[in-house]
């Protein structure tokens, strides 16, 4: 709804409560927490990634991609946040990747997070 009360109104309050009154749409401005709301995005980026890993449905050559089309856009310092989270759970979690691409909407920005494989195939420092 508040993206098409974006597109009929050219402006929409990006955080607060969001109704529909016959057609019209009504939406109210709220005050949030930036950096909860973009650990909020990052923990359910990560519980994303880690439903991928655990679905065995890849293997080794695979390199993962995560799209976030959260109408809030991530910020710079909460991307730096997703990255080291994801590096640190290629590195804790053996399995089919040591490659994430996350795609981020709305400047369809690409960051790759990559960790480098040990003789073996197992992840980590190299």
């Amino acid at each position: 709804m508040r993206r098409q009360a974006l597109a009929r109104e050219g402006m929409v309050p990006l955080a607060g409560p969001i109704r529909r009154e016959g057609r019209t749409i009504l939406a109210e401005g709220e005050m949030v927490d930036v950096a909860e709301k973009a650990d909020r995005i990052i923990d359910l980026t990560i519980q994303r990634l880690r439903q991928k890993v655990d679905s065995g449905a890849y293997n080794e050559a695979t390199v993962m991609l995560v799209y976030l089309s959260e109408f809030w856009p991530l910020p710079p310092e909460g991307r730096l946040r997703l990255r080291r989270r994801t590096e640190a759970y290629l590195v804790t979690k053996p399995g089919p990747t040591s490659t994430v691409h996350f795609c981020f909407w709305p400047d369809y920005g690409v960051e790759t997070v990559q960790i480098p494989r040990r003789r073996g195939g197992s992840l980590g420092a190299a």
